[in-house]
């Protein structure tokens, strides 16, 4: 009911309304919060305010890491590097976003794979250098390293990032 009041009120141009009716949205589901941060966020982006969407991210992540919802924060990850490639056309800052997710999550297929899907679809060879480094300390961590992958799913980490890489070298 309130996300149809608050779609109605952007209609009509009511910017109050909308962030009236958007916070009686909020729930404390996982699901529920990527959800709401991603329609407020997008809704600001509409609106012209690039810094309060990705605000909406930033805050999101450090609330959903503090609140230990770990299954959210990939997925928040890759959302706000979507957003932030939206908004700025640039590469490399939502590159780098899905990089800082890899570094907080060092064990998360979802991040790894957006990361070579992104580098693949935005920039290809520009990207190569910078997603070979991720890829090999997440393969190989350092010696400070707890947890690392096992060998079957540090394997498939790289024939996927292989398979792309030799797409990439074939197109160019």
């Amino acid at each position: 009911m309130h996300l149809f009041n608050a779609r109605f009120k952007e209609r009509e141009g009511d910017i109050i309304g909308v962030r009236t009716a958007l916070l009686h949205c909020d729930g404390e589901s996982d699901s529920n919060f990527v959800e709401n941060v991603a329609r407020k966020a997008n809704m600001e982006k509409r609106l012209g305010n690039f810094v309060a969407a990705t605000n909406m991210y930033e805050e999101a992540l450090a609330m959903a890491e503090l609140k230990k919802m770990m299954n959210t924060l990939p997925i928040l990850y890759v959302h706000f590097s979507r957003l932030k490639y939206m908004i700025t056309d640039n590469a490399d800052a939502a590159r780098d976003i899905l990089i800082e997710g890899i570094k907080r999550l060092p064990n998360c297929w979802l991040l790894l794979e957006e990361l070579i899907n992104f580098a693949t679809l935005h920039g290809g060879q520009r990207h190569i250098h910078v997603v070979d480094s991720v890829i090999a300390n997440v393969i190989s961590p350092g010696p400070n390293v707890s947890q690392g992958w096992n060998v079957k799913d540090a394997e498939h980490v790289s024939s996927l990032y292989l398979k792309v890489k030799n797409k990439q070298s074939l197109l160019n």
